[in-house]
């Protein structure tokens, strides 16, 4: 079976983080070839997710947000894949939201051509009636993959007869670093209680509550120190930035300067797994903020940590994960005092990491890839 995966590709980017491990397995089940983004520059070209064990990508760049899909079209019938599968995030393709052209215009001619299409949704709009989204999920005429069940019900309001399978993000497996070791390689201090939140920086990943609950931690945990393991996202829309910001001030006005650390880059895979390692209590605050139903990649990246996770009760995009099984859930209120009394249960905290890791690997990367296989034989 020949399958040809539309997304971006090995640039600062979550979609094409989870499109190149969910590749890697998949290429062990069918001929693959990448349509990716064009980006400029190509600044992740040489830096796979494992070079130790990389076997060549078949890959193109030949498409560019806000651009036709002409050169694509043109490579994709050149190779003519029985499937093409698509990992949508609207921001990506924004402009087939709103037009019979692009993205749309583009499955319509590979609908033509007799190639049958697989749209993954990363994220899904809350149902309104009156938006321009009415319409399109019906037009788009393809096989659909949710990563959650919320999503696949808020998308079925727009689109009642969807052919709609719920796959999870896969989950990253991957074994720690010793605690004492990661903190010596990453210049961390040995003495410090830690809790870290992974990923880019944002206004819907509710740093500044965390920054906020900081000072009456501390009056608890002494020595605990916040970490945003991360950075800005190279194309972040002025609102993240100004939030950044208002983050950066915050932290300064509190005086946690010595408490609260911004890594401010984009972290490569090991680092990631450094600064997972060094953690004693991993943050997932983000907050329901922009009407979309998703899920996030960074969620499933920490999940094999080995490390208790405290996640925001508010936001119901995460609704794979459950309280009191695989995360404490928090209010922004709540913070302080849940992460005190996790820090103090290690019973707890045992068994939320035994059964983290039993969903890590339920969702693991090879367990998701052959989910994709019963899509696409379908």
């Amino acid at each position: 079976m020949k399958v040809g995966m539309i997304s971006t590709w090995r640039i600062p980017c979550g979609v094409a983080k989870y499109t190149e491990e969910l590749c890697y397995e998949l290429k062990r089940l069918v001929d693959l070839t990448i349509y990716a983004e064009e980006v400029h520059p190509n600044s992740q070209e040489d830096l796979p997710i494992y070079p130790e064990t990389e076997t060549p990508f078949k890959y193109f760049r030949d498409w560019k947000r806000g651009e036709n899909y002409d050169r694509l079209y043109n490579d994709i019938i050149l190779d003519m894949p029985d499937i093409i599968h698509v990992q949508y995030e609207s921001a990506m393709y924004n402009e087939s939201m709103f037009s019979e052209k692009g993205l749309l215009q583009l499955l319509n001619k590979l609908h033509e051509a007799g190639i049958k299409t697989v749209l993954t949704l990363h994220n899904v709009p809350e149902f309104n009636p009156t938006s321009y989204y009415t319409g399109w999920y019906e037009k788009i005429r393809s096989r659909i993959i949710v990563t959650n069940e919320l999503m696949r019900k808020e998308l079925l309001k727009w689109e009642p007869e969807a052919l709609a399978t719920t796959i999870p993000l896969g989950s990253t497996i991957f074994t720690c670093t010793d605690k004492t070791e990661a903190r010596k390689i990453l210049n961390l201090p040995q003495d410090k209680y830690i809790i870290t939140q992974v990923g880019f920086y944002g206004y819907d990943k509710g740093m500044l509550p965390l920054i906020e609950a900081m000072p009456k931690i501390l009056e608890k945990i002494p020595n605990a120190c916040l970490i945003l393991a991360g950075s800005i996202h190279p194309l972040a829309p002025q609102v993240h930035r100004d939030y950044v910001k208002e983050c950066i001030k915050k932290a300064v006005e509190l005086n946690l300067q010595n408490n609260v650390k911004f890594t401010g880059k984009f972290l490569t895979e090991g680092e990631i797994n450094l600064y997972l390692s060094a953690t004693d209590i991993i943050a997932i605050n983000h907050q329901y903020v922009f009407s979309l139903y998703s899920s996030s990649a960074s969620a499933h990246r920490v999940i094999a940590s080995g490390k208790p996770i405290i996640m925001n009760a508010s936001d119901v995009r995460l609704s794979e994960f459950e309280a009191g099984k695989n995360c404490i859930k928090s209010t922004n209120e709540e913070l302080p005092t849940k992460i005190i009394a996790l820090s103090k249960n290690f019973g707890v905290q045992q068994l939320l990491c035994k059964r983290e890791l039993e969903y890590a690997y339920k969702t693991s990367f090879p367990e998701i890839a052959k989910r994709h296989l019963e899509v696409y034989k379908s």
